[in-house]
């Protein structure tokens, strides 16, 4: 019997087999990894858990990757990094419309310097950044009294 992919039952198996051993032994690297990047377990939880559901849905289109673990945490940081980008411009759109932050002003700071230590631990050639993600982060660290180092 064939699924969706037109893999057998067994290759199916197979392929959960896989992610299961995968997420058993890489799971932890990556809830750490991305917690230092976003400063929350619970979030960091959150991003590696939607790395997982990928995982289950992509490996069993294309097979498993020769670095499965490697997959899992480039897949998780770039939640990550997505999610720090949109409340950075979430933010900037506060400070630039001169509207109250939905946020305390703590949590924005640690969105923003999570975001800032993510620019700065992710390869050039890794990862292409906007000029205005970096104004965005800027501008945001400004408006709440950081020195800037960017």
């Amino acid at each position: 019997m064939s699924g969706p992919s037109g893999a057998s039952g067994s290759e199916e198996l197979a392929t959960h087999r896989a992610i299961e051993a995968v997420w058993r032994m890489e799971s932890a690297k990556v809830i750490a990894v991305v917690a230092r990047m976003v400063r929350d377990v619970s979030l960091a939880e959150e991003f590696a858990q939607d790395a997982l559901i990928a995982a289950l849905e992509h490996w069993r289109v294309d097979g498993v990757p020769d670095n499965p673990g490697a997959w899992l945490m480039t897949t998780a940081k770039h939640r990550a990094l997505d999610r720090l980008r949109q409340d950075a411009e979430t933010q900037f759109e506060y400070l630039y419309y001169g509207a109250v932050p939905m946020v305390a002003d703590d949590q924005v700071a640690r969105a923003v310097d999570a975001f800032v230590i993510a620019l700065d631990q992710t390869p050039d050639d890794k990862i292409v950044l906007s000029n205005l993600s970096m104004d965005l982060a800027r501008a945001c660290r400004r408006s709440l009294g950081f020195i800037e180092y960017l």
